[in-house]
């Protein structure tokens, strides 16, 4: 019963590499066999790379004189001469809203700067002489307080647009449908306000688009 079992299995082992007619049946080949492009090697033309660089210049050129014949094929928007066209709702640099006679409409309050959540917004208040009345949709507001300071630094700002939403004044808004471009200082994306008895007297854009 032993001995049939051992017969049968050496029937079904593998045979070695010195008992295969051509030795090592998939060992790798020698270096001077060529194994073909069949066999992922490289064709001569392949591997002296011309025939290639031609292929490629060829369509290197192919599409620049396609493109020169036909310019309404380019893909590149031309900018700055030809700004892309920007979503309506796009959130863009920031401006500050002004009451007919040109005083600020900012109170101060604090709101924006506290829902901004990269804290990039720097105000400091101060008190009318006068408080200002002012109407608005019929609503009589008296305005004790306006900003004397009032900047915003554009490098930290992720401009998600909390600080339109949370200014109960409606003062800030980010219609200008501008946004920084370069600058060569931290200082130049600053953008600086300065007001004196709510008119402003300092506005300094930061990196002008």
């Amino acid at each position: 019963m032993s001995e049939t079992h051992t017969e049968t299995v050496k029937e079904h082992a593998p045979a070695s590499a010195d008992s295969h007619p051509h030795g090592a049946a998939h060992g790798p080949a020698s270096p001077g066999t060529d194994a073909g492009p069949g066999a992922g090697g490289l064709s001569l033309p392949e591997r002296i790379y011309v025939v290639e660089v031609v292929r490629g210049l060829a369509i290197t050129l192919g599409h620049l004189f396609r493109n020169l014949l036909f310019p309404g094929r380019f893909r590149t928007i031309q900018w700055p001469e030809l700004p892309r066209p920007l979503p309506q709702r796009f959130r863009a640099k920031h401006r500050l809203n002004k009451w007919e006679d040109g005083h600020t409409k900012c109170t101060a309050c604090m709101c924006c700067a506290t829902a901004c959540p990269a804290g990039c917004i720097t105000i400091v208040a101060g008190e009318f002489s006068k408080p200002l009345v002012k109407v608005d949709a019929g609503v009589t507001k008296i305005i004790e307080k306006y900003p004397t300071l009032y900047d915003i630094d554009l490098l930290k700002c992720v401009y998600c647009g909390f600080c339109v939403e949370a200014c109960p004044c409606d003062a800030i808004k980010m219609d200008t449908g501008k946004f920084p471009r370069a600058g060569y200082s931290r200082e130049d994306f600053l953008w600086q306000n300065r007001f004196k008895d709510g008119l402003p007297t300092l506005e300094r854009n930061a990196a002008e688009a």
